[in-house]
């Protein structure tokens, strides 16, 4: 039941695997929602009221956006300045969801588009609030965790540069659920970028090997040089067995991925679930299909 104490939500990037879990969970918490995306059938499957409109096509309805409304951008951060055009001066509240990526020190146009997105927002005159997760994992479909999964599954063997020591710090998608809905009404967010990930940093050989106890198979991890690393990105492609591989992620292999959770952990009450737990439940076989 709605309960219009609460204030209406409008989320762009609805028919997204992030975003429908958005909608579900605050449909659950009892707010209006108003889905908006281009997939009709995942639409009619979502609580709420909808809008069919497509972002890149840039056909949003000015009329879409009221006072009091709290924004969702589930999208993706490139999106931002053309939803926020569309946003009155009365909102309560602009959130958008970023990514650690955009800290990368490599060259990377999605992280390029996440800080230009930031950027904007800094210069605007709305009510915002930027989340930043690391590597997001759990949600039914996702590739990273599944992609891995396969590979031990078929060889057992994980070729890693620098023996896998670089850091990561996955998290799981009901805890960035978790961080949106609980970004609506916490206090003192306004104007901040908050990154947001798993209760601690892990290695790349630490996360594979987690993988492979859930999995209850074996796994070696093989240290490569980097040259060796670029030509499986090359080869990836054109091997249909060998898992692809695009440069961006080879290049994330060597530097470390690690946030500080504490505002995520202390300001939006939210405490990740701890990796073998969430690896647990997304590798299961009512979720994973590897």
């Amino acid at each position: 039941m709605i309960n219009r104490h609460l204030p209406r939500i409008v989320i762009f990037g609805a028919t997204g695997r992030i975003g429908s879990a958005i909608v579900r969970r605050l449909a659950q918490e009892g707010y209006d929602t108003l889905s908006v995306g281009s997939q009709v059938n995942v639409l009619d499957e979502l609580p709420g009221d909808h809008a069919v409109l497509s972002l890149r096509r840039g056909d949003i309805d000015a009329t879409l956006i009221k006072d009091g409304d709290v924004v969702i951008n589930a999208a993706h951060a490139m999106a931002t300045a053309d939803i926020a055009k569309f946003c009155p001066q009365g909102i309560s509240r602009l959130i958008v969801l970023g990514s650690a990526r955009c800290l990368t020190r490599f060259p990377d146009k999605a992280a390029e588009h996440i800080r230009t997105a930031v950027s904007f927002l800094e210069n605007s005159s709305l009510p915002w609030t930027v989340l930043h997760p690391t590597m997001v994992y759990g949600t039914e479909g996702e590739n990273n965790v599944n992609r891995i999964a396969r590979a031990i599954q078929q060889f057992h063997v994980i070729p890693l540069p620098n023996w896998g020591r670089s850091l990561i710090q996955p998290i799981h998608f009901s805890d960035v659920v978790e961080c949106v809905v609980r970004s609506i009404d916490a206090p003192n967010l306004s104007g901040r970028s908050i990154f947001i990930g798993g209760p601690e940093p892990v290695s790349y050989a630490q996360f594979i090997r987690t993988i492979a106890a859930t999995l209850q198979q074996r796994v070696f991890i093989v240290p490569v040089p980097n040259f060796v690393l670029w030509a499986l990105v090359w080869l990836s492609p054109k091997i249909p067995f060998l898992p692809k591989i695009r440069m961006e992620e080879a290049q994330r292999l060597l530097e470390d991925k690690a946030v500080d959770t504490a505002e995520m952990r202390h300001e939006l009450k939210v405490q990740p679930i701890p990796l073998d737990v969430g690896l647990a439940e997304a590798l299961s076989p009512s979720q994973a299909k590897v």
